[in-house]
Order: C-alpha cells, then structure tokens, then sequence
C-alpha cells in the first residue's frame, strides 16, 4: 500500500473476515451493510481510512439475500466478510456491488460482483466536436467524372469561393466544420451523387427467375 502511493489505483478484493456495520454519511463504510462489527471489521476501517479506501460494498441497496458473501448452513450463520474496496477518489466509477448466489464455486462463500466503469480520456479529436457539420454527408459519393469539363470546374470553384466567404467563422473548428460541410454540399449540387449500380449476378438468369418465381408461388399457395 505504501509502495504504491498516491498516483496508481488500489483494487482490493477477498475475504477479509469482517463485519464493518453500517454508517451513513460516511467516506468508508456505507449505509446498505450489515450492522454489526467485529475486530477485523474495526481493523479494516481503520486501515482504510489510513489509505483514503471505501469499503464500496455498501453503497447499494439491495435485498439482504444479494448481500451476505457468506453462509454456513449447517449452523444457519451468514456474514458479509467478502469486499471489494477501492480508493475514495479513484478513477474507476463504481456502479453497483452484489452477491452473485446462482454461481458455484465450491465454497460456502458467495461471488461478489462489481460493475465499474473507466472513462478513457484522449479519446475525443478536434473531428468529433464539428462532427455534426459533415456527418449527413459522410458516406456520399460524388459524380467526378463531370469534373472532366471545364464548365463544371469553374462552377464548382466559383459557388464553393460563395459559400465558404459567406458565413462568419469564430474559432478554428468553426472555421473546419463550415470548409467539410460547404465542400460535401457544392459537390452535391454541382457534380450530384454517384449511385451505386446494381452489379448483376452471372448466375441470375430468365430461366432461373422463372423457376425461383414459381417455386415461390408454390411455397405460397400450398
């Protein structure tokens, strides 16, 4: 724990044989446990409000069947001694803690489950925040074979110098999105969409469209 310090994360997970109680407004234990405490409870509340750590089990509110970790049958005792403790400001978001009962692992204690959640910085660019100037125009195909003339380039460059010295820009991804969004819209108006043609299969013949045709009308009418 000392060795790790301040800068890494600290996921600490198993059975630690205690009974922490519950606590309301507390930054180690919370108020969804079980209310009682035992020495290695006290032992590892203290331990973690050395370390800043949060007992997250509970935090959640659930039924006390997806909260005991562990039972004994034979002398009908049940406990909650199995946790999942993290820093009290970690970067993992912790959303919910509980007892997984429908899973044997061949012992008398429970599967504990935690769902967290990482944000993952870095992962937004420059083209994500004008991202809605161009995305109607993403997956359009254009006619360039009409740039082979003249005429439709000195069109194409004249509505777009238009278009582009029409509006007012503020920032550079202002500036960006208007040059993306006014490129797609002039190549749209002037040179016009490329559809896709239909590639006709070798295979697909009258014969066999005739054949297909009344197999269908067979299927249909019985």
């Amino acid at each position: 724990m000392i060795n790790i310090g301040t800068t890494r994360e600290i996921i600490l997970l198993g059975d630690f044989n205690g009974r922490t109680d519950t606590k309301v407004n507390n930054q180690v234990v919370g108020p969804y446990g079980e209310t009682r405490i035992n020495d290695n409870g006290e032992r590892l509340i203290d331990l973690c409000e050395s370390y800043n750590l949060r007992i997250t089990n509970g935090y959640f509110k659930h039924k006390m069947v997806h909260k005991y970790t562990w039972e004994q049958h034979t002398r009908k005792l049940k406990s909650i001694i199995d946790y999942i403790i993290v820093k009290q400001k970690s970067k993992f978001q912790i959303r919910d803690v509980r007892v997984q009962r429908g899973i044997n692992c061949g012992s008398d204690h429970y599967v504990v489950r935690a769902k967290m959640y990482l944000p993952i910085r870095g992962r937004t660019s420059n083209k994500d925040k004008h991202n809605e100037n161009y995305k109607n125009f993403t997956y359009l195909k254009y006619n360039l074979d009409s740039f082979q003339h003249k005429c439709t380039q000195y069109l194409y460059k004249r509505r777009l110098d238009e278009k582009l010295t029409a509006k007012e820009e503020f920032g550079l991804s202002e500036i960006y999105g208007n040059i993306i969004k006014s490129l797609h819209e002039m190549a749209k108006e002037v040179l016009g969409e490329k559809h896709k043609r239909q590639i006709r299969k070798m295979w697909w013949t009258e014969e066999i469209k005739v054949l297909v045709a009344k197999r269908k009308n067979f299927i249909r009418n019985g």
